[in-house]
């Protein structure tokens, strides 16, 4: 998997300078990082983080920033709000990023893993944008049965979206009412497409094991994971289209 792959390097360059004072912000997709991080440089000094940014890696190695929002959003696991959690927010008060201390910073990872999750799942199964799918016949609700099935997977583990994240981002977004929604994809998507390898299994994966253990339906997402997955063995075997 790309994420472990490039996360297990991290950890290793990191690691002769991780001490007593260390404290590690993560800001990867997903949540299943957190865990290896917990393993390799102890529960105390791992912090829960995200950020808000689109862009993509293009072919010739550019950045290219695909909206202009751009945060990050941090917190103590535990959800205290800690002596190094003010400093960091204080830190990153000169920056352009917007940047917030939360104590709900579990909560807040959940969310964003339904928001990508479904953009994931959706783009890579039906190969186009929102904008595409939802013109399609019945897009629209496929589109929403998706989404509150992740909400559903959040709140079977544990973790229910706010009310105010659902109604006030979540949705407005999937329903194409913010600018640049329209065409929006997920980055696994673009790599699909580029013929580069995904981080299917710590997404599309993730969610699909997250489903099972809270007793949610798993079609959609099994049918999304299986998807990237032959994708990735017909890559392995050098059998695609393009390099």
């Amino acid at each position: 998997m790309k994420a472990k792959t490039a996360l297990g390097a991290a950890i290793e360059a990191l690691r002769p300078a991780v001490d007593a004072r260390t404290a590690v912000l993560p800001i990867l997709n997903g949540l299943s990082h957190i865990q290896l991080l917990e393993e390799a440089f102890g529960t105390e000094r791992v912090l829960g983080g995200l950020a808000i940014i689109q862009a993509t890696l293009t072919l010739s190695g550019t950045v290219r920033h695909l909206a202009p929002f751009t945060s990050v959003t941090f917190g103590e696991l535990d959800g205290r709000l800690s002596e190094r959690i003010q400093a960091l927010q204080t830190a990153l008060a000169g920056t352009p990023v917007k940047a917030e201390a939360v104590p709900d910073i579990c909560g807040r990872m959940w969310e964003k893993l339904v928001s990508i999750g479904t953009l994931a799942g959706a783009t890579v199964l039906m190969r186009g944008n929102l904008g595409e799918i939802a013109r399609a016949p019945d897009g629209a609700a496929w589109l929403e049965r998706l989404l509150m099935r992740n909400v559903a997977i959040a709140a079977a583990n544990g973790h229910p979206v706010r009310p105010e994240a659902l109604e006030g981002m979540i949705l407005p977004f999937f329903r194409r009412e913010v600018p640049g929604s329209e065409g929006a994809t997920a980055s696994m998507l673009r790599d699909l497409e580029a013929g580069a390898q995904t981080e299917a299994d710590h997404i599309l994966g993730f969610l699909l094991e997250a489903a099972r253990r809270g007793g949610v339906p798993d079609e959609l997402h099994e049918a999304a994971y299986l998807h990237t997955q032959a994708y990735e063995a017909r890559r392995a075997a050098g059998r695609l289209p393009h390099p």
